[in-house]
């Protein structure tokens, strides 16, 4: 449906939003890396990260429950190198230690409880080389996305990553309502 607006509505629509493909680009995914996308909207990034890795590698979509992969049937159908994994498998240890390039946690530090957990859990999968995405809603607009008292902000989501031993990198350009950070894993 949105497809078929004005140009002009549609760049006042996703104005302060994120687009996939052009965030994909600073992440610098190649073909042959295993990724693993952990957020909300689930599989956000998917045809993205799939178009990246050119049926090379591996990418993960983590969800809740099986129902929640439904919106993503037709990736799976074509694309060997998508996976669907619950959250619960990769919290159990279903993945490999250090099997991983680059994660992405979309909206997740705003949305879990557990954020501390996935954080841990997720620094067990990351190869030595491999990066940690970090892609929420920003805390300077309060009247899209979740409630202001449920956000991270960008230091406390810093504070949170680097506790469970990964290092802050840099900050990506993201449009209004989001930030985006990259950590990478281990010592200076």
């Amino acid at each position: 449906m949105i497809q078929k607006l004005p140009q002009s509505i549609k760049q006042r629509l996703s104005k302060g939003f994120l687009s996939p493909s052009v965030l994909i680009q600073e992440i610098d995914i190649r073909p042959g890396q295993i990724v693993l996308e952990i957020g909300r909207p689930i599989g956000f990034f998917a045809s993205a990260v799939l178009a990246q890795l050119k049926n090379e590698g591996t990418f993960y979509v983590a969800g809740p429950n099986h129902e929640s992969f439904e919106k993503l049937h037709h990736l799976k159908n074509q694309h060997a190198n998508f996976e669907q994994i619950l959250l619960s498998d990769i919290l159990s240890g279903k993945l490999s230690e250090n099997s991983v390039d680059t994660v992405v946690f979309t909206n997740l530090l705003s949305n879990t409880a557990y954020a501390h957990k996935f954080c841990l859990a997720v620094n067990q999968l990351i190869k030595p080389e491999g990066r940690l995405i970090v892609f929420d809603w920003d805390t300077a607009h309060h009247h899209i996305g979740p409630d202001m008292k449920d956000r991270y902000s960008k230091q406390k989501a810093i504070d949170l990553v680097t506790k469970c031993g990964l290092i802050f990198e840099r900050q990506l350009a993201c449009p209004g309502y989001h930030y985006g950070l990259v950590f990478k894993f281990g010592a200076d």
